[in-house]
């Protein structure tokens, strides 16, 4: 898990979660393979970001919209052969690394 201290950080978790968990859900949908949904989870988490410093302004829901349309993107680059590392998540300078103090990939 990324933990409370990646909100605390100012990250917003809709952005950069949602990036990874709807890549996981529409890689599922889309009935893609291992390596393939390994891949779309790389290529969606390298592309996940949103700060809460834009909260109260149009940004904020934009987050939702982007984490979705990257996702879907990832995706359909990863069925096509695009490739990303395949330990995006847990690996050295990964997601849970980079985004948390608190990482935990259990």
């Amino acid at each position: 898990t990324v933990g409370k201290s990646h909100y605390m950080k100012g990250w917003h978790a809709t952005s950069t979660l949602g990036h990874v968990g709807a890549a996981a859900a529409a890689a599922r949908l889309l009935g893609l393979n291992r390596e393939q949904t390994l891949n779309a989870l790389g290529i969606a988490a390298t592309q996940a970001g949103g700060l809460k410093r834009v909260f109260g302004t149009m940004c904020k829901p934009f987050h939702a919209g982007n984490a979705a349309a990257n996702a879907v993107s990832s995706v359909l680059l990863a069925e096509d052969g695009f490739t990303s590392a395949n330990n995006i998540i847990e690996g050295p300078f990964g997601f849970l690394s980079v985004m948390a103090s608190e990482n935990n990939v259990s």
